[in-house]
């Protein structure tokens, strides 16, 4: 867990404040305690007539995955036992009622067993790389990152509204080791309104990307949600950076695959979504086989973002 920082031992850069956090530094195989500083920051731009567009653009995927979805609603029946009433006798509780009867006591008739829909107990945080290059162009048409990046976030939102499991939404960009910057966009048990979606719609690049500490923060925010499993869904285009890294490209990534085994120990399970055409050279050595997805086209995203949560859902179940 991270500690509160009040405002001593601040670094020589950024703001007051905020929650402390260790960094794994690889060439001396050691941690800093304390060096990184995530604040969490409200995002001010707002742009409901965008969001309002997405929505009309991505109808048609829209309806199609929401009829996908009623095929994940719960169908597997939960028994819950030592009730006072139900379609079935529980066999276990009823055997002990009639021993403690046998033996001149006075227990309460909690013997029937009743059935519910199992409900899968997955809680989600979708942490998206705000960085400045999400900005640049992706491909012909003029079309950016960014734009791909508000619908696909938008139709998730959508889609784990319809499903019911409980989701936060945060962006992330930094601008040094003190001033890792967690923008809450949608908080657990927020609602998913027109004001967020409007946030979803204003959304916009700058600073850098030091994944490491956005990482331990979300599974911190994680840890605090009650839940069964719980995972950390990632989207990024490009590899762990910021301008105190000292040009060495290894750096923050071997301190973000650190991070991620932290937050596998922790019970989180993080997976990254990249549009990064290079990801497979550092994303295996980050994340792990199996814990990632390169996309090799960002119109894809939209529609792909929610069908990932979706599989991995399941395969957690």
């Amino acid at each position: 867990m991270p500690a509160k920082v009040t405002g001593a031992g601040r670094g020589a850069k950024g703001p007051k404040g905020g929650f402390a956090y260790r960094e794994w530094d690889y060439r001396h195989q050691s941690y800093k305690e304390g060096w990184a500083r995530v604040h969490e920051r409200a995002l001010r731009e707002e742009d409901g007539a965008e969001a309002a567009a997405l929505a009309k653009e991505y109808a048609g995927v829209l309806r199609r995955m929401k009829r996908a979805l009623q095929a994940q609603k719960p169908t597997r029946m939960a028994p819950l036992r030592r009730q006072f009433e139900g379609e079935e006798p529980d066999l276990e509780a009823a055997v002990q009622y009639v021993v403690e009867r046998r033996a001149g006591h006075a227990p309460k008739a909690n013997i029937y067993l009743q059935r519910r829909p199992r409900q899968r107990d997955t809680a989600v945080l979708l942490l998206a790389d705000l960085s400045t290059s999400i900005m640049a162009a992706a491909g012909d048409g003029g079309v950016r990152i960014v734009d791909r990046l508000r619908a696909a976030m938008l139709l998730f939102g959508e889609a784990l509204v319809e499903v019911g499991d409980p989701f936060a939404l945060y962006g992330f960009a930094s601008k040094y080791r003190d001033e890792v910057l967690l923008y809450p966009i949608k908080r657990f048990g927020d609602p998913f309104d027109a004001r967020r979606r409007a946030v979803l719609g204003g959304l916009s690049g700058r600073l850098a990307t030091r994944m490491g500490a956005a990482v331990r923060h979300s599974t911190a925010l994680l840890q605090k949600h009650p839940a069964q499993r719980r995972l950390l869904l990632i989207l990024s285009d490009g590899r762990p950076a910021d301008y105190d890294d000292g040009g060495d490209s290894r750096y923050l990534q071997e301190d973000t695959r650190m991070a991620v085994k932290e937050a596998q120990d922790r019970g989180v399970h993080a997976f990254c979504i990249s549009l990064d055409p290079r990801g497979g050279e550092y994303l295996p050595l980050v994340f792990g086989p199996g814990h990632y997805l390169v996309l090799p086209h960002i119109d894809s995203l939209p529609q792909r973002l929610p069908e990932i949560y979706l599989r991995l859902r399941g395969h957690q179940s």
